[in-house]
């Protein structure tokens, strides 16, 4: 989809105007790329999850409806909840994060009541 380019993965602005007006499968297979294409190169070493979650936070407090940003946080919790110990999440500041990204205002029921299988 043009998620990366070489070593330079797509800025989050820019992912967002590409991936939003997806469906949400599409939505979810682009944020999973563009999570693995960054973890490949080395983005979720040291602090690099816990800053992007932190950004993916501030940038769906603000939104007035569920959209992208809210499905990358989500895709990229799913993922560290099945590598990581509730403490490992705890540690990156994702203890709640899932309650507060599923309460979003126009969250579709069937993407809610995936991610609270997954997450909850």
């Amino acid at each position: 989809m043009g998620l990366h380019h070489g070593s330079r993965l797509l800025p989050l602005g820019e992912l967002f105007d590409l991936c939003d007006p997806l469906p949400w499968q599409a939505q979810c297979a682009a944020a999973r790329d563009w999570l693995v294409a960054g973890w490949v190169r080395g983005a979720g070493e040291g602090t690099g999850n816990a800053d992007l979650l932190a950004e993916l936070h501030s940038r769906t407090d603000p939104a007035p409806s569920f959209n992208f940003y809210h499905v990358l946080a989500l895709e990229l919790l799913t993922v560290l909840r099945e590598e990581k110990t509730a403490e490992a999440l705890a540690a990156l500041g994702a203890s709640d994060l899932a309650e507060h990204l599923l309460a979003a205002p126009g969250i579709p029921p069937e993407v809610a009541a995936h991610y609270a299988e997954h997450l909850l």
